[in-house]
């Protein structure tokens, strides 16, 4: 799980590459632009985290790679926040929960 902000993701934890762990990335947010030689923006809202082996990125809600979305990915899992717990779906009714003691996710309900 990654906490970006007020918003909790879950992904799987090895880079497709050549299994990293995802966690011992840097997350931050995702740069765009529309144009290579134009003005870049952070977009907070759609954050990303990069491999720390060899920096292949991810976006945390789709776990697509920024660099070829279509071949490449780790599994992201829908997220809700339940008094405080973090429940994670991972699929076939299999469910994982955790505690997340920061205050201002407390009786929060948010789905990613």
């Amino acid at each position: 799980m990654i906490r970006w902000d007020s918003r909790v993701y879950a992904i799987r934890n090895i880079c497709p590459h050549m299994g990293a762990r995802l966690s011992d990335g840097k997350v931050g947010p995702r740069i765009v632009s529309e144009h290579p030689l134009q003005e870049r923006t952070a977009d907070r809202n759609r954050p990303v985290v990069l491999c720390p082996w060899h920096g292949w990125t991810f976006d945390l809600l789709s776990g697509c790679s920024l660099y070829d979305p279509d071949r490449h990915r780790v599994r992201s899992y829908p997220v809700t926040i339940e008094a405080g717990r973090v429940i994670v779906d991972m699929g076939r009714g299999k469910h994982a929960a955790a505690v997340i003691p920061q205050p201002d996710l407390e009786g929060s309900s948010q789905e990613q």
